[in-house]
C-alpha cells in the first residue's frame, strides 16, 4: 500500500537555521534540508548523490526521521535561550509549551489569541501546525491516498483524514510526541495504526467483506508491511525547494521555521550575539592509522614432520605512541587534553600444511595495545580514549598451488585467500602486491591471484579482490553504517635484472 498526501503548497522560503538569501538553503553549513534529502545516500566523486547500497525505503525513512528529531533537539535548545517573542515570530516559550504539546487544532492558548480584524473578537485559532492534525499537509483538504483490494477489486482513493478522525477517532499525536528521540517512532506507529484501522472500517462500513492493503503491483500486504509503507510516506520524501514539503512529517520544516525564528531571518552568527556560541554538532574525522616509530619483533618457528610448519610471533611498538588531542570541558571553561597510547602489542600464530605442490596456511593475531582498543570501540562521542573497547583481531586463510620461478620458463602459481582485519589490528605496509592498504583496514575480502613465467627473468601476475565488506559499522554523517568496496584488479609484469 502506498499512502501519499495532497493539498496546496505554501510556506516560508527557508528553513531554520538559514540565511536571508533565497539560495542560502543550498549551501548553509547548518542545513537540515540537505541532511533530510540525502539521508540514506552516498556522495560520489563527481558530487552527485546515489542511494546507499542495501538501503530500503524503510531504512531511509528512519534516517530522515532521525534528522527531524535532531533538528527539534537544536530548536529546543535555542528555545530555552530565547523564550520571548521577537518581531513576527513566536518565542521559545511558545515552541516548548505549545507547539510541542498541542494535538487539537482548535485548542486555545490565552497568551496567543487570534483576533478577528472586522469584529475585534477572539476567534477559533484553528492552528494549522498541531501535530498529526496538520502532518498530512498544511491545506484544509488533508487526505491520505490508499490502495486497497476491496472484494477482489483494486481501489485507489483519497480518504479525508478529517472525516476519518470524526468517524473513527484517530490517535493524534503532538510534534513533541512524534519527535522524541526515544519514543517518537512508537508514537507515529500508534497514530498510523489508527489510520490503518479507520481505513479498513471505512470500506467495511460501506458493505465490503474482504479488505486488504496492496502495493503498487497489487500484491496484498500484511498489516506490518502496510504500516511500514504508511510510515515511509508519513515521514515524507525529498524537499526539492525551500517553498514547502511534499508530504507528511517533513512539514515540520515549514512550521518550525515559519513560526519560530529567534534570529529574525538574520545570518548566523549575528553581531548582537557573543562572538563564540557554544553549540552541539557533529564532527566527522577520518581515522588515520598511526605510524610505528620503532618496534621489537620476535618469532619462533617449528617444523612438525615433513608437511606441517608452525609459528608464533610477537610485535611490540616502542618510542612515540599515538597521540589523541582535543578540547574538553573542565572546571571554569575549556582545556586541551593529550592522550598518548601505545600502538602495537600484537601476538600472532600461524600454520602451514603442504600437500604435494600445494599448501594450506592460516594466520591469526590480536592487537592488545591501547590504540587497537581505541579504534575498536574504546572512545567516547568526543573521540577520547575511554580505556574500554575490545582488542581487534585479524586472520587470513590461504591456499597456494604451484610455484612461479623466474629461472624456469613455463612455471606458474595460483592462490586464493580470505582476509579479515578488524579496525585497529592493521597498521599499513601490508607487504603484498595484490591489494592496497584500503582493502585491509577494517575489511574482510577474498583475493584470487596467479603468476606465470613466459620467459626467463620475466614474471606476469594478476590479482583480483572481491567481496570486500566492512567487518563492523563505521561512523558517518548519518550514523553508523556498514559499507562495501568495489572489486579491485591488479595486473603487473616484473623483469629481473
Amino acid at each position: 500500500m502506498g499512502s501519499t498526501t495532497g493539498g496546496s503548497n505554501s510556506g516560508d522560503p527557508a528553513v531554520y537555521p538559514d540565511a536571508m538569501s533565497k539560495d542560502a538553503w543550498k549551501t548553509s553549513a547548518i542545513n537540515y534540508y540537505e541532511k533530510f534529502n540525502h539521508a540514506g545516500q552516498m556522495q560520489q566523486t563527481d558530487g552527485t548523490w546515489v542511494r546507499g547500497p542495501n538501503k530500503s525505503d524503510l531504512n531511509i525513512a528512519n534516517e530522515r526521521m532521525a534528522v527531524l528529531q535532531d533538528l527539534n533537539q537544536h530548536l529546543s535548545k535555542t528555545a530555552e535561550i530565547y523564550p520571548n517573542n521577537a518581531g513576527n515570530s513566536f518565542g521559545g516559550n511558545w515552541y516548548l509549551k505549545y507547539f510541542m504539546n498541542v494535538k487539537d487544532p482548535h485548542q486555545r492558548l490565552p497568551g496567543y489569541t487570534t483576533i478577528n480584524g472586522s469584529t475585534g473578537q477572539e476567534k477559533d485559532p484553528d492552528w494549522k501546525w498541531t501535530g498529526t492534525n496538520s502532518a498530512e499537509r498544511y491545506s484544509y483538504n488533508k487526505f491520505i491516498l490508499v490502495s486497497v483490494n476491496v472484494d477482489g477489486k483494486i481501489v485507489s482513493q483519497r480518504l479525508i483524514t478529517k472525516d476519518l478522525r470524526t468517524q473513527y477517532g484517530l490517535h493524534d499525536k503532538s510534534w513533541g510526541e512524534m519527535l522524541d528521540p526515544s519514543t517518537g517512532k512508537d508514537a507515529v506507529y500508534d497514530y498510523l495504526g489508527s489510520v490503518y484501522e479507520a481505513a479498513m472500517s471505512y470500506y467495511k462500513d460501506r458493505g465490503a467483506t474482504e479488505v486488504s492493503f496492496v502495493n503498487s503491483d497489487g500484491q496484498v500486504l500484511t498489516k506490518a508491511d502496510a504500516m511500514n509503507s504508511l510510515f515511509v510516506n508519513f515521514v515524507g520524501n525529498t524537499i526539492n525547494k525551500p517553498t514547502g514539503a511534499d508530504s507528511c512529517l517533513n512539514n515540520f520544516f515549514y512550521f518550525a521555521r515559519s513560526m519560530f525564528d529567534p534570529f529574525n531571518m538574520s545570518e548566523i552568527p549575528i553581531s548582537s550575539l557573543p562572538s563564540i556560541i557554544q553549540v552541539r554538532g557533529n564532527l566527522l574525522k577520518q581515522d588515520v592509522l598511526p605510524a610505528i616509530d620503532r618496534a621489537a619483533f620476535v618469532q619462533v618457528r617449528q617444523k612438525v614432520g615433513d608437511k606441517l610448519g608452525l609459528q608464533a610471533w610477537y610485535l611490540r611498538s616502542m618510542g612515540e605512541g599515538y597521540h589523541k588531542t582535543g578540547m574538553e570541558e573542565i572546571a571554569g571553561g575549556w582545556g586541551i587534553y593529550d592522550q598518548e597510547m601505545d600502538i602495537a602489542n600484537v601476538f600472532g600464530i600461524g600454520a602451514q600444511y603442504k600437500l604435494g605442490a600445494s599448501s594450506l596456511s592460516f594466520d591469526w593475531g590480536i592487537n592488545r595495545a591501547d590504540t587497537g582498543r581505541y579504534f575498536h570501540g574504546g572512545r567516547d562521542a568526543y573521540g577520547r580514549y575511554t580505556g574500554g573497547g575490545s582488542a581487534p583481531t585479524f586472520w587470513v586463510a590461504r591456499i597456494d598451488v604451484g610455484k612461479a620461478d623466474t629461472e624456469r620458463p613455463g612455471s606458474w602459481n595460483a592462490f586464493a585467500d580470505y582476509k579479515y582485519f578488524e579496525h585497529g589490528s592493521f597498521f599499513g605496509g601490508n607487504g603484498t602486491e595484490g591489494v592496497p592498504d584500503r582493502y585491509l583496514d577494517g575489511i574482510r575480502s577474498f583475493t584470487l591471484g596467479a603468476g606465470y613465467v613466459p620467459a626467463r627473468n620475466f614474471l606476469l601476475e594478476a590479482f583480483y579482490t572481491f567481496g570486500a565488506k566492512s567487518t563492523s559499522q563505521r561512523d558517518t554523517l548519518y550514523g553508523p553504517e556498514a559499507f562495501t568496496l568495489g572489486d579491485y584488479t591488479r595486473i603487473q609484469v616484473t623483469y629481473k635484472f
